[in-house]
């Protein structure tokens, strides 16, 4: 089963028309799993990501689910429930400081080539690359990692028209209540006492 088929089956997305007065009809933060799953595990490394998906989409003035423009769209972010402080942005390349890594929790559109995820943790679904007709919800996707061995609970938040909707209870229409939570758990390392290093006979002679 993919993403779409347990969120809602998908249709071609109807469009409002220019002056037609929209509204967010839905504001729900997933995983890519069943609908049972709310927290996930990740190695507080700065480079292990977890896919989150923000599910979203219009109200015209009749209550018909329609597409939402780009403009608000872009303005969709992941925020901690708890405070409702944005993500920090994780579209550049990661910088260390010392043996700092310079950012804690983070997320970004970008999904990196390490290691997604603690292995073996849970069953992933996957996410049905978008047709050319708009399918409705939209499903946004996120990639969060962290350099913090703590937990924090997700959500999201969505500006329309100078309002900002959130899914932490806050914001304007304050009644939306979805979330995820992560747990960043401390890197697996080894001493070098685990390591056997053995000199062949020849090899430093050749």
């Amino acid at each position: 089963m993919n993403v779409r088929e347990a969120i809602n089956p998908a249709y071609n997305a109807p469009s409002a028309p220019a002056d037609t007065k929209l509204k967010i009809g839905r504001l729900e933060v997933k995983f890519d799993a069943a609908a049972s799953t709310r927290s996930r595990s990740l190695y507080a490394n700065g480079r292990m990501q977890v896919k989150v998906l923000v599910i979203i989409s219009g109200l015209d003035e009749q209550a018909n689910e329609v597409a939402l423009p780009d403009e608000i769209l872009n303005t969709v972010k992941l925020i901690h429930y708890n405070g409702s402080q944005p993500l920090a942005n994780d579209e550049r390349p990661l910088v260390h400081v010392g043996q700092i890594l310079s950012r804690s929790w983070a997320s970004s559109k970008q999904e990196n080539n390490f290691v997604h995820e603690i292995p073996g943790a849970f069953a992933r679904m996957t996410v049905e690359p978008k047709d050319t007709e708009v399918s409705l919800p939209h499903v946004l996707t996120f990639w969060v990692s962290t350099t913090r061995a703590d937990s924090t609970q997700i959500a999201a938040e969505v500006t329309m028209d100078g309002e900002v909707i959130r899914s932490n209870r806050t914001g304007n229409f304050g009644d939306r209540d979805s979330s995820v939570t992560l747990i960043g758990k401390l890197p697996v390392t080894y001493p070098m006492s685990d390591f056997l290093v053995k000199r062949h006979k020849g090899l430093l002679n050749t």
